[in-house]
């Protein structure tokens, strides 16, 4: 929302954001309570989702790139950086068939798909629509 609020322009989308905003607050029960922690994470995967959003709209919108190419590259650079923390994690699954194809079929169907979806939608949708 704060990134739909950043790229608000008119009076019309600031009361659709406040109403999203009231909506979500009405359906969340929201209860100010929590560790300082936990908050800290809550806050940190919100900004990280809105850069997720805008660099996503930019990589969609480059003509030069295609939504595949850019979730191929977004999907590498993630596993690099999670490979360290999760490698004794997958060893033992490695050796397992079974198991190894149900992880690509896992994450075929959660990640790449909706993802590449995501791209060609964000493409075509207008600037407006995506807060940018």
């Amino acid at each position: 929302m704060a990134v739909a609020a950043l790229g608000s322009r008119t009076r019309r989308d600031l009361l659709a954001l406040a109403l999203a905003v009231l909506g979500v607050l009405l359906l969340a029960d929201v209860h100010i309570s929590g560790s300082p922690a936990g908050v800290a994470f809550a806050l940190t995967a919100g900004a990280l989702w809105a850069v997720y959003i805008v660099l996503g709209h930019r990589v969609a919108s480059d003509p030069g790139i295609r939504p595949q190419d850019g979730l191929a590259a977004g999907m590498a650079l993630g596993a690099i950086v999670l490979a360290p923390f999760l490698i004794s994690e997958a060893v033992p699954g490695l050796t397992d068939v079974g198991l190894l194809l149900a992880s690509i079929a896992v994450g075929l169907a959660s990640s790449v798909v909706p993802y590449v979806l995501e791209q060609v939608a964000i493409r075509r949708s207008r600037r407006t629509r995506c807060g940018d």
